[in-house]
């Protein structure tokens, strides 16, 4: 069963150091990057950088399982996310 949803998303923030998941956003060796999509903001954390070069202000499509919502209106958490690619506009 694949319950991975579809997210074509613009990334909003790209951060290192700061765990979104915990309340008082502690510091924690993490890659966090912040995609949005219809006005939803959507979370990746991660222990690795991706091999991919993020750049924000760019258009993504990437396949994710949708998690719970992070307190503070910080977005929905996603987990085991796979970077489709880079969407641009000709």
């Amino acid at each position: 069963m694949n319950n991975k949803t579809d997210i074509v998303g613009v990334l909003v923030s790209e951060h290192f150091g700061l765990d979104f998941t915990d309340q008082y956003m502690r510091k924690a060796s993490v890659y966090v990057y912040v995609f949005e999509q219809n006005k939803q903001c959507y979370v990746w954390q991660t222990n690795n950088k991706p091999s991919a070069e993020l750049t924000e202000g760019n258009t993504y499509h990437l396949t994710a399982v949708l998690g719970n919502r992070l307190l503070g209106g910080r977005g929905i958490l996603l987990s085991e996310v796979t970077l489709i690619g880079e969407m641009k506009i000709v």
